[in-house]
């Protein structure tokens, strides 16, 4: 077994890898445990790792579950702030949606493309989810 064969062992180096990685200090600068493991992935996935899809809906559930576990509590704090805010947010995603539509439109991406660029603009990770999902 190899790690670039067997992508559970991919997925446990990259992460180990990467935090130490990301312990290491560069004068005042430390990338951190997330940005080193995400080097290392990426990385990795150039030297042709793939993951399979169970192990990768696994993850990124995993992903969303920790996002959604540390947010939780800010969101509901931020519900209680009033209605101004939520619908700044209602405005900034209808805006992002827009102007992804205008830029499909007028340069003609593919859906992958297309769902991307919306993930990208909106800075929100279950959409790129579901959008790979629906797009392969």
């Amino acid at each position: 077994m190899s790690v670039l064969t067997d992508p559970v062992i991919a997925l446990f180096v990259s992460v180990g890898l990467g935090y130490l990685i990301g312990q290491l200090r560069i004068g005042p600068v430390q990338l951190g445990g997330v940005c080193g493991t995400l080097f290392v992935a990426l990385a990795l996935g150039q030297l042709g790792v793939r993951i399979g899809p169970d192990l990768k809906n696994a993850a990124f559930a995993l992903f969303i579950y920790a996002l959604g576990f540390t947010a939780g509590p800010q969101f509901f704090a931020n519900i209680r702030g009033g209605w101004r805010d939520g619908i700044f947010s209602v405005i900034e995603v209808v805006t992002a949606l827009l102007l992804v539509v205008a830029s499909v439109l007028i340069f003609d991406f593919d859906p992958g493309t297309s769902a991307g660029l919306f993930a990208g603009s909106a800075t929100a990770s279950a959409v790129l989810g579901t959008a790979s999902e629906a797009v392969t």
